[in-house]
C-alpha cells in the first residue's frame, strides 16, 4: 500500500495556555512537546488525517487550514481529517478561549506547522507499507463526570468530597481502544494511530509548562519502544463527559492522586494496553480501502434554560450593584443575557466519514457525550467504527437531550451550540456516511 508520515513539533517557547478557565503562562522546557503529526493514504483515493495537540481548533481557522493542506497536495478538503487531541495544557490560539488571551503570532506558527506536516505526509507518500488494526479495552481510568448525587443535583466534576454523596452518574463511557499499525517495507513499525476516549485535563501542578498530556507521554513511549522516527496520532473518542477521576472512591488511584504527575501515569497505562493490542496486530500489504465522504445536517441551537436565565440576571445585578465577580461568572451571564430568540434557531455542521483499512473513522467538530458516540458505532456493529471528536471544527459540548438544560457543564447554555435533537440526527449522519463508505 502507499502512505506517507511526518511530525513537527510546534512547541512555543512561551506563551498562554487555554483550558481552566484562567490566563495560564507557561514557559521553559516542555513537560511534553506539543507536535502536528500527519498521516497520508493513497488507495482508490487519498485521504490525510492530522492530529495537532491542541485544546481545539476553531471552526473557520480549520475550514482555512484544510483549504491551505488541499490546495498544496490536491485533495479534496472532504479528504483531509484535522483533529485536535484536546489538550489543556497546550498553547493559545488566535481567539479569547477558556480564560487565555489569543496569540496570534503563535496560533499562525502552529498553523503553519500544521499544513508543512500534512504536505510532508504526502509528499512522503511511497508503495511498500503493511497495515492492520486491533481493538483492546483500557477501563482503569476513565469514568464518567457528571455525578447525580444524594440530593438530586448533577454535578461535573464534583470533587473529593462529594465521594459519599454519589448515587449514580448521567452517563456511560466508551473504554474502547483502536489501534492500527503500519509497517515498512523492513517489516519495523512506522506508523501508529490510537483512538480512545478521555480528556487530556489532567496536569496537578502550576501548569507552568506546555504539555501534551498523557497523548503526548503515549507517542514519546511508543517512540522509545519502536523507534524515534515512528510517528504517532492520537484520535481522541467520545469523552465530553469522561474524565480520568473517579470522585466515588476518592480520587485515590495512584494515576490521580496527586503524587505522580498524572499525564505521564496514564501514558504508561495507555502504553501498556497499546502495546498489548499491538501484538495481536498482522499487517498486510494487501490494497486497504482508502475513501471518504461528507455530509452537512441542519441541527437545532441550544436556548438558555429558565434557571441560567435567573442566574445571569442575578450576577448582572450584583455587577449594576458595584459588587466584584470573577471573570468566569461575567462572560457566562453575558453569553446568556445574549440570547436572542428572534435569531436563527439552526445551524449546519459537517461530518466525515473516513474509510481507512477495516475502519470508518466520524469526525464531529466538538466535545461529543459518549451515549451519542456509542449510539453512532453502533449503527453497525459489525464494523469497526470510531469516533473522532473535536475534528474539523468547534461547536463546544455535544451532549444528548436528557442533559441540556441540566446543571451539568456540557448541558449549559453557554457550553455549546447544538440543542434539542442532535442525538437522533447524528446518528442518522452517521448511518448514512457508513452505508456509503461500504
Amino acid at each position: 500500500m502507499k502512505a506517507g508520515f511526518a511530525q513537527i513539533d510546534f512547541t512555543p517557547l512561551e506563551g498562554f495556555m487555554p483550558g481552566e478557565g484562567l490566563p495560564f503562562w507557561a514557559r521553559g522546557n516542555a513537560r511534553c512537546p506539543l507536535f502536528a503529526n500527519a498521516a497520508a493514504f493513497a488507495g482508490e483515493e487519498s485521504v490525510i488525517l492530522v492530529s495537532v495537540d491542541a485544546l481545539s481548533i476553531a471552526t473557520d481557522r480549520a475550514d482555512d487550514l484544510r483549504a491551505r493542506i488541499s490546495e498544496k497536495t490536491g485533495v479534496p478538503v472532504s479528504h483531509i481529517l484535522l483533529a485536535a487531541t484536546h489538550t489543556h495544557t497546550g498553547a493559545s490560539s488566535y481567539d479569547w478561549n477558556s480564560g487565555a488571551p489569543g496569540e496570534p503570532l503563535v496560533a499562525k506558527y502552529t498553523d503553519t506547522c500544521i499544513v508543512n506536516a500534512a504536505v510532508q505526509a504526502f509528499e512522503n507518500m511511497k508503495d511498500g507499507y503493511a497495515l492492520g488494526t486491533a481493538k483492546g479495552v483500557e477501563d482503569r481510568m476513565s469514568f464518567n463526570r457528571d455525578c447525580i448525587l444524594d440530593d438530586g443535583r448533577i454535578v461535573s466534576i464534583p470533587g473529593k468530597a462529594a465521594k459519599d454523596h454519589i448515587t449514580g452518574y448521567l452517563g456511560t463511557v466508551d473504554h474502547d481502544v483502536h489501534v492500527m499499525r503500519v509497517d515498512g517495507e523492513n517489516g519495523a513499525p512506522a506508523a501508529f494511530i490510537v483512538n480512545y476516549a478521555n480528556h487530556p485535563d489532567n496536569d496537578n501542578t502550576k501548569r507552568t509548562h506546555f504539555s501534551s498530556d498523557y497523548p503526548g507521554f503515549l507517542r514519546q513511549n511508543l517512540q522509545m519502544i519502536f523507534g524515534r522516527e515512528v510517528v504517532v496520532l492520537f484520535l481522541n473518542g467520545a469523552c465530553g463527559d469522561v474524565n480520568a477521576y473517579n470522585y466515588k472512591s476518592g480520587v485515590s488511584e495512584r494515576y490521580a492522586d496527586g503524587s505522580t504527575y498524572m499525564p505521564e501515569e496514564m501514558g504508561k497505562l495507555l502504553t501498556e494496553t497499546v502495546c498489548k493490542i499491538n501484538r495481536e496486530i498482522t499487517a498486510t500489504d494487501n490494497a486497504p480501502a482508502v475513501k471518504a465522504a461528507t455530509r452537512t445536517d441542519t441541527y437545532n441551537l441550544r436556548a438558555p434554560a429558565a434557571w441560567e436565565v435567573e442566574k445571569a440576571l442575578a450576577t448582572k445585578a450584583q455587577l449594576d450593584a458595584g459588587e466584584r465577580i470573577v471573570n468566569s461568572a461575567r462572560r457566562v451571564m453575558e453569553s446568556t443575557l445574549s440570547y436572542d430568540p428572534t435569531a436563527p434557531a439552526t445551524m449546519e455542521m459537517e461530518m466525515v466519514g473516513m474509510r481507512l483499512g477495516d475502519w470508518t473513522i466520524l469526525t464531529v467538530p466538538g466535545e461529543l457525550y459518549t451515549e451519542i458516540g456509542l449510539a453512532m458505532k453502533a449503527v453497525a456493529p459489525e464494523k469497526k467504527i470510531l469516533i473522532s471528536e473535536q475534528t474539523n471544527g468547534r461547536v463546544g459540548y455535544i451532549p444528548p437531550d436528557k442533559t441540556l438544560g441540566t446543571t451539568a457543564y456540557g448541558g449549559r447554555y453557554y457550553a455549546g451550540q447544538l440543542g434539542l435533537g442532535t442525538k437522533d440526527k447524528m446518528v442518522s449522519a452517521a448511518k448514512a456516511l457508513v452505508k456509503e463508505l461500504g
